[in-house]
């Protein structure tokens, strides 16, 4: 199925909840006109994923660079299905805390090597948001993923 610039698709791994938090933020923020789900990775059916829709990954990490319990699922049905993701375009927010200098967001890098590794495309770096300085990284994280979408919408603008 071709990809639209209007179908997002929100899905979020985390220990505690706030990635959750944040997927909703982000889409309460998507422009008129655009369509999102959020989902658990827990939830996600990994055959679902080359539907067609621009998929934003917010992942966190627990422990010592470890998935968190909310991603594990997701990264286990990858694993074992190996879907072809040819076509899936992406981009991971990586939520953290630097003052685990060596693991810091290694939770969205575990899930960001799988995916490209199925064929998947991300766009962009890998975006990080440090939580151990107690910031608001919901906002940063809309106006990251407010910055997404202005690069899908200027790719559908005739030149």
């Amino acid at each position: 199925m071709a990809q639209t610039t209007k179908d997002i698709r929100i899905i979020f791994g985390s220990e505690s909840g706030g990635g959750e938090l944040t997927a909703e933020d982000i889409a309460e923020s998507l422009p008129q006109g655009f369509h999102a789900r959020v989902e658990s990775m827990a939830d996600v059916d990994v055959s679902t994923l080359t539907d067609g829709a621009f998929l934003f990954v917010i992942c966190s990490t627990y422990g010592e660079g470890e998935l968190p319990m909310g991603a594990q699922p997701f990264h286990e049905a990858l694993t074992s299905a190996r879907p072809d993701l040819t076509g899936l375009r992406y981009a991971v927010l990586g939520r953290g805390d630097k003052s685990y200098l060596k693991t810091f967001a290694q939770g969205s890098a575990i899930i960001d090597s799988m995916l490209t590794e199925l064929g998947a495309e991300r766009l962009g770096e890998i975006c990080h948001h440090d939580a151990s300085d107690w910031s608001i990284g919901d906002e940063f994280a809309v106006e990251w993923a407010g910055g997404i979408i202005e690069g899908l919408i200027m790719e559908k603008v005739p030149s």
